[in-house]
């Protein structure tokens, strides 16, 4: 696989034309390089294609040259450079260039239009001393009609239709899409600005959301629970066992502050629901502890009443009597559970 030729340009001497493949790019390279060369050396027209001559590397320029030595010397430089692009470029070269040329169309999201607008001046370069070159009037037409809608738009009501010259009109759009595309570089900065500003106070907004206490807690009833549920260490009480309920309606309870023979039932309860930090679960062994401690009151509360009511009428014989003993039971145990149990769900999960 053969290379691609180079140009390289030379303190005081002619530039050097490596061997390979010589593309238009490197053609056009070289032939500046040359001018620049002459320019610099004040070189004679009539001696400039002598003095580039060595120069040239290439095995099959050098036999072009040789074969014709005598006339190709004579020529002049551009006569030079039209016969060397015509044995070695492409025989469809220019025909390749313009249609490059015509083609070519700015897309924005790709290149600005300085960068487009240049590879096609450039382009057009390299048909220079070409009859398919094009001038600057047709050129510029080009570059219009093949900007994108967004610039075309603003080109047309701009002072850039004004402009008479290739380079007037270019510098002209070039200043317009410079502008455009720094003021939307700015509103998609203060976009995101405004976005990341949104999302960072949606996160704080959550993370306090998480922090904040649940308000959905079984929580006791009186002030004093209701201000411990404030605080960091409140620690929520569960709800009734279906055996805990079982003690507490057996064992003269109250279903509220869970305790056995206070004498009190749920909605005339003096001491509200308990903290469930350090709560157990009750069981049998509770109730027994409860009435060996002497914490029956409810039981005296409730009998005394009855006994005094009774008491008030002494009884006539043993007949009464047993009859007395007989209801006293039934008095104790009259109060029914049926009203408490009814509404206990409730109270317990407030």
């Amino acid at each position: 696989m053969s290379t691609a030729a180079t140009v390289e340009p030379t303190s005081g001497k002619a530039p050097i034309l490596t061997s390979g493949d010589i593309t238009l790019s490197v053609m056009m390279e070289f032939e500046n390089t040359c001018y620049d060369f002459f320019e610099a050396k004040s070189v004679p027209a009539d001696e400039q294609v002598a003095f580039i001559l060595p120069g040239i590397r290439d095995l099959h320029v050098r036999n072009w040259v040789a074969a014709d030595c005598v006339t190709i010397v004579t020529l002049p430089f551009t006569s030079f450079m039209t016969q060397l692009r015509a044995n070695y470029l492409h025989p469809d070269w220019e025909d390749h260039v313009r249609d490059k040329i015509l083609n070519s169309c700015l897309d924005p999201n790709k290149d600005s239009f300085w960068s487009w607008s240049q590879n096609i001046i450039k382009l057009n370069c390299l048909l220079k001393n070409m009859t398919s070159v094009f001038d600057d009037i047709t050129l510029c037409n080009q570059l219009d009609t093949h900007l994108d809608d967004g610039l075309k738009e603003r080109v047309k009501h701009s002072d850039a239709k004004k402009e008479k010259t290739l380079k007037a009109w270019v510098n002209a759009v070039r200043h317009l899409d410079e502008t455009w595309i720094s003021e939307n570089k700015h509103h998609c900065e203060l976009i995101e600005e405004t976005f990341n500003k949104h999302q960072a106070k949606c996160i704080a907004t959550d993370n306090n959301t998480f922090k904040n206490p649940s308000r959905h807690y079984n929580a006791a009833g009186n002030s004093t629970t209701s201000s411990s549920s404030t605080s960091s260490t409140f620690i929520p009480l569960l709800l009734l066992l279906n055996t805990e309920r079982t003690l507490l309606n057996e064992n003269d309870r109250c279903t509220k502050c869970r305790k056995f023979y206070i004498g009190h039932r749920l909605w005339d309860c003096p001491t509200g629901f308990p903290s469930g930090k350090g709560y157990k679960t009750l069981v049998l062994a509770d109730t027994l502890a409860a009435k060996t401690k002497g914490k029956s009151t409810s039981t005296t509360s409730s009998s005394k009443p009855t006994l005094k009511a009774v008491a008030t009428t002494a009884p006539d014989s043993d007949d009464e009597a047993a009859a007395i003993a007989a209801v006293l039971p039934l008095i104790s145990d009259y109060t029914s559970d049926s009203e408490e149990d009814a509404d206990i769900s409730k109270c317990d999960s407030h």
